[in-house]
């Protein structure tokens, strides 16, 4: 079990590897006019940028492979870093609603995507000046996304070890474990939502309580914002920037949040979980 556990992460990785570099090799020869012109009114509001930032959140389920995509575009020349800039930002909340919806999953829309280029590929569709780079840059988007699944479906049996069990009842004392854990995981699993939906699904069946389960949410966004910086170390000039910026938003919103945390503690003072629990009354 695993071997079968590592074999499927490894080769997750590996495809969404591959998805990168097919997505940015193909993004660079999709810079001509009117694909420019295209991208361009996409972004020209910046309510525009931050509604396309909530709706890829939602879709990929990665925050880390939006940033990739629009890492691609902006070597290529499609998207300037201030057009990203919203996009990169509001992807968070698109996938901090999957939460709420834990239901979506983007396995069969991915199927039929690569299902639908395969055929393109059958149909000689790399022989068209016009089509080729399309075509090729949205397999890599589809092996990007197979790999996601691949690795999380991969390490989707930890949940049911008991081995892990006992230690999430352990580290439920120490609120520095629950953050690595949840940090931990994400590094695994490459989504901090998925890891927070499974945290949620522990403090259901009671077996952590809210307060720990925050912790571990704040755990995974840190753990996203490393994951991140592994996988764009090799990344120069305004990419890399797109991706620090990322970093640092996911670092800075979860520092921010343990502080909350342990000032309501220190102090008696209602705040976050306060709130969250009125609301959700």
């Amino acid at each position: 079990m695993l071997a079968e556990m590592i074999s499927a992460m490894l080769a997750g990785l590996g495809l969404f590897f591959v998805g990168v570099k097919f997505i940015g090799s193909h993004f660079k020869q999709m810079s001509g006019r009117g694909f420019r012109l295209l991208v361009a009114r996409a972004v020209a509001r910046p309510w525009q940028s931050a509604l396309l930032g909530v709706v890829a959140g939602a879709l990929t389920q990665s925050t880390n492979a939006v940033t990739f995509i629009l890492t691609s575009m902006n070597a290529a020349g499609l998207i300037s870093v201030r057009q990203a800039i919203p996009i990169v930002t509001w992807a968070n909340v698109g996938t901090s609603a999957l939460v709420l919806v834990a239901t979506v999953d983007i396995h069969i829309p991915v199927l039929l995507l690569l299902g639908g280029v395969g055929l393109a590929f059958y149909l000689d569709v790399e022989k068209s000046s016009r089509w080729r780079h399309p075509a090729g840059a949205l397999l890599g988007i589809a092996l990007l996304f197979l790999g996601l699944q691949f690795i999380k479906n991969g390490a989707a049996p930890l949940r049911e070890l008991q081995e892990v069990r006992l230690w999430l009842q352990l580290a439920g004392q120490y609120g520095v474990l629950l953050f690595l854990a949840g940090a931990a995981i994400t590094l695994v699993l490459q989504s901090s939502a998925t890891v927070s939906v499974i945290a949620v699904a522990m403090t259901h069946i009671g077996l952590i309580s809210m307060e720990q389960t925050a912790i571990v949410i704040y755990g995974a966004g840190a753990g996203s914002a490393a994951s991140l910086w592994l996988m764009t170390t090799n990344l120069h000039g305004t990419g890399r920037q797109l991706a620090l910026l990322q970093i640092g938003f996911k670092l800075i919103a979860a520092l921010l949040m343990v502080l909350l945390l342990v000032l309501a503690h220190a102090l008696g003072v209602p705040l976050v979980l306060a709130l969250v629990r009125q609301v959700s009354e």
